[in-house]
């Protein structure tokens, strides 16, 4: 009976020691594990302050954009009231130069009729002896 009961203590022993063993590797493994979530969740943060900085930076851009866009919008207006007041302009000067025109054409007809009326008078005067000068 005796040596049933050192065979049962030691085996007792030897299940306290491993059980020692286990809780003491699982106590470690539970540590490293903490751990590594307390890191985790400091990267979280750290991503999260990243993040916030990126948006805010992000919101800015968009902003600016906007506010470009806006300048360019209004540039393209000035330069489309610019072009179509050119456009007025070349066609009001293309007007004056088609009245130009036909007042040089009227110009030159009016000077044909006074060169054919001199030649006609001077003829004329010839032919009376009329001299002119």
């Amino acid at each position: 009976f005796v040596s049933q009961n050192s065979i049962a203590s030691s085996s007792l022993l030897q299940v306290e020691h491993e059980s020692s063993q286990t809780e003491s590797s699982l106590r470690r493994e539970l540590l490293k594990t903490q751990q590594e979530l307390d890191e985790s969740r400091r990267m979280v943060k750290v991503k999260d302050v990243e993040l916030n900085a990126a948006n805010m930076r992000l919101s800015s851009l968009e902003d600016q954009l906007a506010s470009i866009q806006e300048s360019l919008f209004q540039r393209r207006d000035v330069l489309s009231n610019n072009l179509d007041l050119q456009s007025e302009e070349v066609h009001d000067v293309l007007a004056m130069r088609s009245s130009l025109d036909t007042m040089m054409k009227l110009l030159d007809e009016e000077r044909e009729k006074r060169m054919k009326m001199a030649e006609v008078l001077a003829a004329i005067t010839k032919t009376d002896g009329i001299d002119i000068d």
